[in-house]
């Protein structure tokens, strides 16, 4: 039983929530599935690029929001294993979705593609994600470009 120094029955309670996973997850169910995060649509929804090269979107369940988000932050260019909706019916025109199970941290992604010889679609996306955010800065970064001089703008 944890101790409760600080008083009030709050304190006790949220003692043995504090839970982190040991280890990570790996697919094991073809129904699994690993992505790579292309865009935040909000409201617990993201657009995900999974291996099998299609896009699905993807609903992120309770267990990384709230008290957990911390964690697990969901941002554009993280890894995240899903789970495919094999059970659902599939509509003409519109994105499959998919259930968030696990989000890769930058150490386990290495891990994970040291493990994995099939991740070579995702490392192509990452890789892509980075030259696009590096192109988006807008910042000139050859040495045979002019000073600018501040006075001048």
């Amino acid at each position: 039983m944890v101790r409760n120094v600080t008083g009030g029955k709050k304190a006790k309670q949220s003692g043995h929530k504090a839970f982190t996973p040991s280890r990570m997850k790996v697919s094991t169910d073809p129904s699994e599935c690993y992505a790579i995060v292309t865009k935040m649509s909000g409201g617990r929804i993201c657009i995900v690029k999974c291996q099998d090269k299609e896009e699905r979107m993807c609903h992120i369940r309770g267990a990384f929001s709230g008290k957990f988000k911390s964690g697990n932050f969901i941002k554009a260019g993280v890894w995240v294993l899903v789970g495919l909706r094999d059970w659902a019916s599939k509509t003409e025109g519109k994105q499959e979705s998919c259930d968030l199970i696990y989000v890769y941290t930058d150490r386990e992604k290495e891990t994970l593609i040291q493990s994995t010889p099939n991740l070579t679609i995702l490392q192509q996306q990452d890789q892509a994600q980075k030259d696009w955010k590096d192109e988006d800065m807008g910042i000139l970064m050859s040495e045979d470009a002019e000073p600018v001089d501040i006075d001048d703008i």
